[in-house]
């Protein structure tokens, strides 16, 4: 009897072991039928290619699309998602001919911003291909406030009684060609186009005070249109020309505190010009932008003769006779160059 018991027991807790693995062992049998039962049902998946060689083109409020489809002629429609998706185009596909296929659709009424479009191609029975983003940017208005216009360098009356614009070079990568428009003498509405090449531009029947509008065309790069940047408006000018300096003189008055001669008192303005050192006013026009220059020497305004009674105040002013009658509408100053005007005199 001792014997036995133990071994009748080891049967009872085997059986019983053996029974608990096979409960198990079903159960997870059914969980793993479950499981696929739900894709079982839902048939067999097909995928088809996707979207390819996508190329964007942006446009004023618009924007275009170009896109390569494979030669499966279960194909049936390409669906364009934007705004994560709340919004849609689909593009249905007419084949001309098989194999692969280009094709292209335009969305307009856009509003202007970067946007990321998802292209997914899809059939008849619902099957749909992988989906394939790509970012494109929709242009407006704010585009539009931010081109630049060719710069204008001058505008100038010719002798002609013709005007002339010269202008900047040309440095804007978009920048096709430039417009001016005006009203001529005779009342014609006057269109010049402007190559980026071309220097100056001669405007025939314009009066002084009469006003031009100058604007650009551009082109961005992978831009579905051109687009015109705001007009600016410039007025004529009157007639000028540089004066001849062979009629300048100085002509001395009170007061000024420049005078011909080096080291001179009050009364200098009175004395004879016979000075022609670095005192003499035509030191101011003739060309000089540096002490002993090739093209000239400058005046030098302060007296280094260690006389401090006899040298300059600041202001410096002075008196010259231009020698002709003449409305002066410019003066051009030349600062000096040489390191003297940084040593406390004559600058």
């Amino acid at each position: 009897m001792n014997i036995k018991f133990p071994l009748i027991a080891g049967i009872k807790i085997m059986t019983t072991m053996l029974l608990v693995c096979l409960v198990i062992f079903t159960f997870s049998c059914e969980n793993m039928n479950s499981m696929h039962e739900q894709y079982l049902k839902r048939g067999e998946s097909l995928y088809i290619g996707a979207a390819d060689s996508i190329r964007v083109y942006s446009g004023n409020q618009k924007i275009k699309f170009e896109w390569k489809i494979s030669a499966d002629p279960r194909i049936t429609q390409t669906v364009i998602y934007w705004n994560k998706r709340e919004s849609n185009m689909i593009v249905p596909v007419k084949r001309t001919s098989e194999g692969e296929m280009w094709m292209e659709a335009l969305l307009e009424n856009v509003p202007e911003a970067e946007y990321v479009f998802e292209f997914v191609i899809q059939d008849d029975n619902g099957n749909l291909s992988k989906s394939i983003e790509v970012s494109g940017i929709v242009l407006g208005n704010l585009y539009v406030e931010n081109l630049r216009n060719r710069g204008v360098k001058a505008i100038a009356k010719l002798e002609t009684s013709d005007m002339q614009i010269t202008w900047e070079t040309v440095n804007i990568t978009t920048l096709q060609y430039s417009i001016v428009e005006y009203v001529n003498t005779d009342g014609q509405q006057i269109t010049v186009t402007v190559p980026n090449n071309e220097t100056s531009t001669l405007l025939p029947g314009l009066e002084t005070g009469d006003n031009i509008e100058i604007y650009t065309v551009h082109l961005p790069e992978k831009g579905l249109e051109a687009f015109q940047s705001l007009k600016r408006k410039y007025a004529m000018p009157k007639f000028e020309r540089e004066m001849s300096k062979a009629r300048f003189a100085p002509a001395f008055k009170p007061g000024d505190n420049t005078t011909p001669l080096p080291g001179g008192g009050e009364q200098d303005y009175l004395k004879p010009i016979t000075d022609m050192g670095q005192r003499t006013l035509i030191k101011i026009w003739d060309g000089g932008i540096r002490n002993g220059g090739s093209d000239g020497t400058i005046l030098h305004t302060d007296d280094q003769s260690g006389n401090a009674s006899a040298r300059f105040k600041f202001p410096h002013q002075f008196t010259f006779d231009i020698g002709t009658l003449a409305t002066l509408s410019r003066i051009h100053i030349w600062c000096r160059v040489d390191n003297g005007s940084f040593t406390g005199h004559s600058p």
